[in-house]
């Protein structure tokens, strides 16, 4: 974000288009005043029932009150 945000703690809501399977998680990582991360994983996905990260369309909201 151009802006820093007042605290590393604002809301964001996540969605992920999912075609495949009910195993998708997502998850926001790493957040600090001007940016952030998205882990997508997919709960038992690799080999041996590993989870794995996962390439899925997804969306983000930053709410700022």
């Amino acid at each position: 974000m151009t802006t820093a945000r007042s605290s590393a703690n604002y809301p964001i809501q996540l969605s992920v288009l999912e075609t495949s399977t009910n195993n998708i998680h997502i998850y926001v990582t790493g957040q600090t005043t001007t940016t952030f991360s998205i882990a997508i994983v997919h709960e038992g996905g690799g080999m041996l029932g590993a989870d794995t990260y996962a390439d899925r369309t997804c969306y983000f909201t930053i709410l700022d009150f």
